[in-house]
């Protein structure tokens, strides 16, 4: 999972360009520029698949914002996780500091009888290392055999993952090996959300359907969420984008936070075509304004600038 990247970029660059630019992060599988079947020209975007997930997180890290050397527009790329199939729904990024950066928290199954400072002493020697939390029952304070390991970049709790696991898989004849996988972001989930997520069958998942009460949190966000939120009433965003941008592409790059209720491409009542503006609204103040933060001013398509402002 997360092993694949979203790139908005130049039309004038090739495949070859990005698979170059690219490959130093790590063995890619594959390059894809999605092309427009009635001009046969890039759309600007492209997907890049790595075979590993530490791989993209690095690959974020270095590229987000850079201008490629084959670029003759000089236009900066901006570089996002990728959905996941069947995950159109599902937010990738949360509003919690916790979850910042993305992927930086990994959700750890141990046996009960491992305690943080042993927990810690594994996790340490990766760097960057934040803090580790054993999940304990509220009455006994016993260990649940759980438990989250916060990471400052992304990139080194994937690097984290993925060697400890490896490590496990070759042990034999332990009961309880330790299990680690990205952590679910905090968002707040109504019923049928929590039902949908409970409902897929990938391994994260599975884990998700044995310790729900933790990873599907619906507790008050932190401090410092309660503070942004008192200070922003507006949830409902205002977007001036290009008359070539359809309403599942804008839906795409909009759904990746948090809480998005709708999102609504204006179209000419005559011909069907976009008027080049739509109205996004969150659940969430908070979500709001973490998109127009994220999204206002790249560049999508190539060379046209996207406007996200609060709606009035």
């Amino acid at each position: 999972p997360f092993s694949r990247i979203f790139i908005l970029c130049s039309k004038n660059l090739t495949e070859n360009n990005l698979y170059e630019s690219f490959k130093t992060f790590g063995t890619i599988e594959s390059c894809r520029i999605v092309i427009d079947k009635e001009t046969n020209e890039s759309k600007g975007y492209a997907y890049i698949k790595y075979s590993k997930t530490s791989a993209a997180a690095l690959a974020i890290e270095e590229m987000n914002g850079k201008i490629l050397n084959a670029d003759i527009t000089k236009t900066p790329i901006k570089v996002l996780i990728a959905e996941a199939k069947g995950t159109k729904n599902k937010p990738l990024l949360s509003t919690d500091p916790e979850d910042h950066p993305p992927n930086s928290r990994l959700f750890v199954v141990c046996n009960k009888n491992i305690t943080e400072e042993e927990l810690n002493n594994k996790f340490k020697d990766f760097g960057n290392l934040e803090h580790v939390k054993l999940i304990r029952e509220k009455h006994s304070n016993e260990s649940k055999g759980c438990a989250f390991v916060k990471y400052s970049k992304s990139s080194t709790a994937c690097i984290a993952m993925e060697t400890i696991n490896e490590e496990e898989g070759l042990k034999n004849g332990e009961e309880h090996p330790i299990k680690v996988f990205i952590a679910q972001p905090k968002v707040k989930y109504n019923k049928q959300q929590q039902q949908q997520l409970l409902n897929q069958d990938n391994p994260n998942e599975l884990m998700i359907k044995k310790f729900n009460n933790i990873l599907i949190d619906n507790n008050s966000q932190s401090n410092n969420n309660t503070q942004l939120t008192n200070s922003i009433s507006r949830q409902r965003l205002f977007v001036v984008c290009h008359k070539s941008i359809s309403q599942e592409n804008l839906y795409r790059l909009f759904s990746r936070y948090p809480g998005m209720e709708y999102c609504d491409l204006k179209k000419d009542k005559n011909n069907g075509k976009s008027k080049g503006f739509a109205y996004v609204n969150y659940s969430t103040p908070a979500a709001a304004l973490m998109a127009k933060n994220e999204l206002n001013g790249i560049k999508y398509p190539p060379g046209h600038t996207l406007k996200v402002v609060f709606a009035e």
